[in-house]
């Protein structure tokens, strides 16, 4: 099983090179589910990084139903941020009908030889999720991140394995969101080929103000205890 830790900070990029993961995800803001990050950011984790690097392309928090000024912006930073040398992206967007804009995922597509193209978790906003997962094979993506449309992906952990067999390999179903130490193992043994997780912890902020939102970071400890889990008899 393969590990993709998302991180928000340059400096986590110094700290998981000395960790035996197989691909970072790189955003800013983990506290509202992951923003895209600077052009700079990027450019400079991937000159630091031995380890394979997708970034989230998200515009905004909230939801992910977009007009079509921001899915031009959006196509616009992808095709940005794919010349700067990632390894994948991992962006998405759905209709105010819970839908996939398929004209929109098929440009992306198109403009995105170079890289892994994987969906996001609007995946578990969608109406119909085995369709969209058969739209999204058909338009030549890589994988979708996902947890079973639950709160966790181990409370989903039905839905991502019957995703998994309709998808026959053509696609990665990646699990995320509260998996753990804890819980991994379910995932293993469902043989699952990547997982997905934050391990973060807020920080400590160093000063009081207005302004002061919580920050995450790196949970260094429980990276550690999590890939000894995930590595152990293989």
């Amino acid at each position: 099983m393969k590990i993709e830790v998302c991180i928000n900070r340059l400096e986590d990029v110094h700290f998981l090179q000395s960790f035996a993961v197989d691909r970072i995800e790189l955003c800013i803001e983990l506290g509202c589910g992951g923003l895209t990050p600077s052009l700079a950011m990027i450019e400079k984790a991937v000159s630091i990084s031995k380890i394979p690097i997708h970034v989230l392309v998200r515009p905004r928090s909230g939801d992910f139903i977009y007009d079509e000024e921001t899915y031009a912006t959006l196509l616009q930073d992808c095709v940005t941020i794919q010349s700067l040398g990632v390894a994948g992206i991992v962006t998405g967007g759905l209709t105010p009908e819970g839908l996939l804009p398929v004209a929109f995922l098929a440009q992306l597509r198109n403009n995105l030889s170079d890289c892994a193209l994987y969906f996001h978790r609007a995946f578990d906003d969608v109406a119909n999720p085995e369709n969209a997962l058969s739209e999204l094979i058909k338009l030549g993506f890589d994988g979708v991140l996902s947890s079973g449309q639950h709160l966790t992906a181990h409370e989903g952990i039905e839905n991502l394995k019957h995703w998994k067999d309709i998808a026959e390999g053509n696609l990665i179903v990646m699990p995320g969101s509260g998996i753990d130490a804890s819980n991994v193992f379910y995932f293993k043994e469902a043989g699952f080929e990547w997982v997905h997780l934050s391990a973060k912890r807020e920080l400590t902020p160093s000063s009081v103000s207005l302004f002061n939102a919580p920050q995450y970071g790196l949970n260094q400890r429980a990276l550690k205890d999590f890939i000894d889990k995930v590595k152990s008899n293989e």
